[in-house]
């Protein structure tokens, strides 16, 4: 999973959700921040019926009207900068914040500079992670977690977006 925070609010602007150690689409995050309300594509549940039969801890989630909703009055931001933890950004993420007139700073590797962002992940895990069906606490598949447990990537990002917009700014974590 990755996210764009907004410092000054502590807002997540924006997600993606990769399988593996694939790079972060750090363009994709930025148009996403950048988009109206209203204009960012809703992303579709493949599995929707397996969702609703599952132990599933936010059923609005899954409700395409509830979410509509809540988008609408999710703001555009518009990031001036941009902190990434890749020493080697892709051509294409600087191209981006070139064209956008943003500017692209790596992040010191150490736990200080980081602080923020690893309480939001925290916070992530045990607010969203951690309560996902098939999941123990540890964010490890359950002991007797089957198969018919699991969510899709493709479902598991649209619904972790969708916690992002509806639950997200209601949490109150250690960040």
């Amino acid at each position: 999973m990755t996210v764009m925070i907004d410092k000054s609010n502590r807002s997540i602007a924006a997600t993606s959700v990769q399988a593996g150690d694939a790079r972060p689409d750090i363009p994709n995050l930025i148009a996403q921040a950048l988009a109206p309300p209203g204009t960012r594509p809703v992303g579709k549940l493949l599995r929707l019926r397996e969702l609703q039969r599952m132990n599933f801890s936010w059923p609005a989630l899954l409700n395409d009207a509830a979410h509509a909703a809540a988008a609408s009055r999710r703001p555009p931001i518009r990031p001036l900068r941009v902190l990434i933890e890749d020493d080697d950004p892709s051509p294409a993420v600087e191209s981006a914040c070139r064209e956008l007139g943003v500017s692209l700073v790596n992040t010191p590797t150490t736990l200080l500079a980081n602080a923020m962002v690893e309480r939001v992940f925290v916070t992530i895990r045990k607010q969203f992670i951690d309560k996902l069906p098939g999941q123990s606490r540890s964010g490890h598949r359950g002991a007797g977690a089957g198969e018919e447990d699991l969510i899709l990537m493709d479902d598991l990002a649209v619904v972790f977006d969708r916690w992002v917009v509806q639950i997200w700014p209601y949490v109150r974590g250690d960040y």
